[in-house]
């Protein structure tokens, strides 16, 4: 039986296929929370006007379930999303290699939670939470870290 490539094996992905495999996945997960909102705004009537309905809490609750289910479910259940897929790249256990487990998955996403729960500094702190890689000599980033995992390259 073939050993899983744990992060001391097998080639870690590279800084710019998470960067680009980031920026696909921030686009699909960002036109999710359009098409969610474009709804509801269709779903207000003039006596209740989107703005007006106090949801603005629901609409970050959406917000952030979205961001959660996508992170966590494609981690979990596939070892990388749709962005990491397109580029050749996945999420292993950093000591097993075996695909990460729900409660994993979902540590890599929960700081990025905050980020959008508390909407502060958000861009900056966006590209920051998710650069911490190129700054480490293990090219393992906080959420990495956090959760356990390594992002490595995939074999073709």
């Amino acid at each position: 039986m073939e050993e899983a490539p744990t992060a001391e094996r097998a080639p870690l992905a590279d800084n710019s296929q998470r960067a680009i495999a980031r920026i696909i996945d921030s686009g699909l997960v960002v036109f999710s929370w359009m098409i969610l909102t474009a709804a509801w705004q269709l779903l207000s009537t003039a006596d209740e006007p989107f703005a007006e309905r106090g949801t603005k809490l629901a609409v970050a609750a959406v917000m952030v379930s979205v961001l959660v289910l996508y992170e966590t479910l494609e981690v979990a259940g596939r070892g990388a999303t749709i962005g990491k897929r397109i580029m050749k790249i996945r999420v292993v256990m950093a000591k097993t290699g075996e695909r990460p487990r729900v409660v994993n998955a979902f540590l890599r996403v929960a700081p990025a939670v905050v980020l959008v729960a508390t909407q502060q500094f958000f861009p900056f702190a966006w590209a920051l939470l998710y650069s911490t890689a190129g700054f480490t000599t293990s090219n393992r980033g906080l959420v990495d870290h956090l959760a356990g995992t390594a992002v490595i390259k995939v074999e073709d």
